[in-house]
């Protein structure tokens, strides 16, 4: 009975053992599939954080490349608008530069049309615009009150007394002629002395062409040759080129 029940132990034991040892591989898978699960776990889990990252990194680079973009496009447009005021102002400019010119071409086409009208309506006279409708009597006459009253109104300038203001009348003379045109000669004679600080001798001439001037010591015995005896009036002139005297000369 002893042998049988040992003999039944250790059958049963070795069964326990056999049991056993499946039990305790069959842990360890388990355990080694919960470890690999793990791992594929966080692997992933490392893979959608970077993914994350990449992620940020690439939204972080994309807006500070569209506000960079935006900078650039704004100073485009700012450039853009600053061509087209500074076009705009050159139009203006040159736009009035050509108002002004046409503007001045009319004035002065006004101002030649003004000058045309006025010497189409001038009545045709002699050289020099000079009318003359009087005998020569009168002429002297006029021209020797003329010649008053410009010397007493320039008396108070030149200090010049009344007596001396108005010179004895110089005497025009025939000195030559030919029998060919333009050889006759005139000579105008002083009959009086000059007075005191008279420098410079100036004729006027009928036709109003520029007065002669001639220095006082050139003449000759207070006389000068002329071309011409179509003498308005004499008038003697100071060192300062002030009248100090007027005459009228007659025609001998």
């Amino acid at each position: 009975m002893a042998q049988e029940e040992t003999g039944n132990a250790r059958t049963s034991g070795r069964t326990s053992a056999k049991t056993a040892q499946p039990n305790q591989s069959g842990q360890a898978g388990k355990e080694g599939q919960a470890t690999q699960a793990g791992t594929a776990q966080d692997a992933a889990g490392a893979q959608a954080a970077a993914e994350e990252f990449t992620l940020a990194v690439a939204t972080a680079l994309s807006g500070q490349m569209a506000a960079v973009m935006k900078e650039v496009f704004a100073e485009q447009r700012s450039l853009f608008e600053a061509q087209a005021e500074l076009r705009e102002a050159d139009y203006v400019l040159v736009r009035n530069m050509v108002e002004e010119q046409q503007a001045r071409r009319q004035r002065d086409a006004e101002l030649l049309e003004k000058i045309n009208r006025q010497a189409e309506a001038k009545p045709p006279g002699p050289v020099g615009g000079r009318r003359v409708d009087a005998d020569p009597g009168q002429l002297l006459l006029g021209l020797q009150f003329n010649a008053l009253s410009n010397v007493l109104g320039s008396r108070k300038r030149t200090r010049t007394g009344r007596d001396d203001s108005l010179m004895e009348p110089p005497e025009i003379t025939t000195v030559s002629a030919a029998s060919g045109a333009g050889s006759v000669r005139y000579r105008m004679t002083f009959k009086a002395p000059f007075p005191s600080g008279a420098a410079t001798v100036g004729i006027q001439y009928l036709d109003n062409t520029p007065r002669d001037l001639v220095q006082v010591g050139s003449l000759q015995n207070r006389s000068l040759d002329l071309a011409t005896d179509q003498v308005q009036y004499v008038e003697l002139l100071d060192g300062r080129a002030l009248p100090i005297a007027f005459g009228i000369p007659y025609r001998r």
